[in-house]
C-alpha cells in the first residue's frame, strides 16, 4: 500500500467488544485514504454507547487544487450564457479529475 500512497487509519484502541469469552475485543474500523493532501482526526468514542460496538468518528480535511471561476459574469446574450455554462462545466469535471480517483485504478 506504501508504494501507492495509501495511509491506512485506524483506532489505537478495540471498537468491538464481544460478551463471549473465546472472543478477543478488535478493532473493526479502518480507513484506507488515498490522497497526500488529506488531514485527519479520528475519534474512538469508547463507552459512548451500550452496545458490542463503540462508535468511531473521522473528520477529514482536503486541500483541494480548484480552478475558481469568476464571480458573477456579465451575460447580455444566450450565446454568452452558454459559454458561461461551459466553463463552469469544464471547471467542474476537470477538478473533479484532479481531486479524485477512479475505483478501478485502486
Amino acid at each position: 500500500m506504501v508504494n501507492n500512497n495509501y495511509i491506512i487509519v485506524a483506532p489505537d484502541t478495540p471498537t468491538h467488544y464481544l460478551d463471549e469469552h473465546n472472543h478477543r475485543p478488535d478493532v473493526l474500523d479502518i480507513v484506507i485514504l488515498k490522497n497526500n493532501n488529506i488531514q485527519y482526526q479520528l475519534c474512538n468514542y469508547t463507552d459512548e454507547l451500550s452496545s458490542d460496538h463503540s462508535p468511531v468518528i473521522i473528520t477529514l480535511r482536503v486541500d483541494l487544487h480548484c480552478a475558481i471561476p469568476s464571480p458573477n459574469p456579465i451575460i447580455n446574450s444566450k450565446a454568452e450564457l452558454d459559454q458561461e455554462v461551459e466553463k463552469l462545466t469544464s471547471t467542474v469535471q476537470n477538478d473533479l479529475s484532479n481531486n479524485t480517483s477512479n475505483l478501478n485504478n485502486i
